[in-house]
């Protein structure tokens, strides 16, 4: 078994021993704080996401996201006007995308439920798909940051009762080991951002080439707890 590392795992590490130095430095307390606005987003985002959804569907960022996606992840041509689902099937394993992202769209009902379908018709029934998918994405980040962005100017306060000296060592200690657990969701992050980025741009499919070839980088890709989640949300 290969355990050379890549790049991609040296960057893995670098933002969570990042995340381990910032958490120390920061303290426990504004730590927690930090990971109580986290979740808040979180909240947020799921209560919120279905109406920035919609609001950017009606948008130029849909066209936008929707012509980066055909351009990006439809390349290649099939012979015939008609496919079959064993053809549908191949056409989706030769995507250049995320092996789950593939499961999804095989698994999507538009298109599991067709077994004949016109090239053209099938291209558009996945094209929607990711497309919706994105956008899905991009709500959740947006709506992540700007409720972040809003906890994080409340927590100056803060600041005086992470400095009382008995506090100090104690704040430290635990503010290290959350910033191993920020860390590695930071980690998981950055991956659904990839994998936006990814999928309207295919200038970007290297990094999945590293990925599958890193050691750190890929346990962690293989094992993101918020793919499962967002595609629970997004992948039906």
């Amino acid at each position: 078994m290969d355990f050379s590392m890549n790049w991609a795992d040296v960057a893995v590490i670098l933002i969570i021993v990042a995340s381990c130095m910032i958490e120390y430095k920061r303290g426990f307390v504004k730590s927690i704080f930090k990971t109580f606005s986290f979740i808040v987003s979180i909240f947020v985002s799921w209560t919120l996401h279905p109406y920035v959804t919609e609001f950017l569907k009606n948008s130029f960022v849909y066209e936008w996201v929707k012509g980066g996606v055909r351009e990006s992840i439809f390349k290649q041509s099939t012979s015939g006007e008609i496919v079959s689902k064993e053809q549908q099937t191949e056409i989706i394993d030769k995507l250049n995308m995320p092996d789950f992202f593939k499961d999804l769209i095989k698994n999507n009902e538009s298109i599991k439920g067709n077994e004949l379908l016109n090239f053209l018709d099938f291209k558009e029934s996945v094209v929607n798909f990711v497309t919706n998918f994105c956008i899905g994405i991009l709500a959740i980040i947006l709506v992540i940051l700007v409720t972040m962005v809003i906890l994080r100017v409340a927590s100056t306060s803060l600041d005086l009762v992470s400095k009382i000296p008995v506090i100090k060592e104690i704040n430290e200690m635990f503010g290290f080991l959350l910033g191993l657990i920020i860390g590695v969701i930071e980690v998981w992050l950055s991956y659904i951002v990839i994998i936006f980025i990814f999928s309207t741009n295919s200038k970007m499919s290297f990094v999945f080439t590293e990925i599958n070839n890193s050691v750190v980088a890929k346990l962690l890709y293989e094992n993101n707890l918020l793919n499962y989640i967002i595609a629970g949300i997004f992948g039906k």
